[in-house]
């Protein structure tokens, strides 16, 4: 199992990048999220994993599970899509994260935050910034590096605009009531 912090083009667009998370696997242990149950999916050439990002959705920042774009650049990644020279592809960049506990612990605390971001975003939404300059997906996966105790370098190649702009920890608590949270994203 490894984690990693990834980067693709954004749709659409002739500059900028998008981040997501992406936590592989050998064995298929569905994870609950939300009263969901998730499980993990072929990436290409016999690995497993879980594609996880933050999306613009109704104006919020919602996270999302194996989002479209996400997942097709993991799969042209890891060669699950061939890719041909006149084609456009998201040119995905990982980096492997490094954790002082053990990847089984930090996996187990990203769907611990995973979880509890996602039910504090349906109590007190944080709104997606326009063009995203604020709070937005890149922030997202470079907060839940942080706040689940690994290390990596968070800056990719391209545009990847508040990247080391971090969500506060409150959004990423059990229980988090809206009155001590700060408004992000006015």
């Amino acid at each position: 199992m490894t984690i990693y912090i990834g980067a693709r083009d954004l749709n659409g667009m002739p500059v900028g990048t998008h981040q997501f998370l992406l936590i592989t696997t050998d064995k298929v242990i569905p994870v609950k999220i939300d009263g969901k149950l998730i499980t993990p999916k072929v990436l290409g050439k016999g690995i497993k994993g879980y594609v996880i990002g933050a999306q613009n959705r109704n104006r919020r920042l919602q996270v999302e599970f194996f989002e479209r774009s996400d997942f097709i650049a993991v799969k042209e990644y890891f060669g699950g899509i061939e890719k041909s020279f006149f084609q456009s592809d998201f040119d995905a960049e990982l980096k492997e994260v490094s954790f002082s506990n053990s990847e089984l612990l930090s996996q187990v605390r990203l769907f611990q935050l995973i979880n509890a971001f996602t039910i504090n975003q349906s109590l007190d939404p944080i709104k997606y910034p326009s063009a995203g300059f604020g709070f937005n997906s890149n922030s997202w996966a470079g907060s839940m590096i942080k706040h689940s105790g690994g290390v990596v370098d968070t800056d990719f190649s391209g545009l990847d605009i508040f990247h080391d702009r971090l969500i506060p920890i409150t959004y990423f608590l059990p229980i988090c009531p809206s009155a001590s949270r700060p408004v992000l994203n006015k």
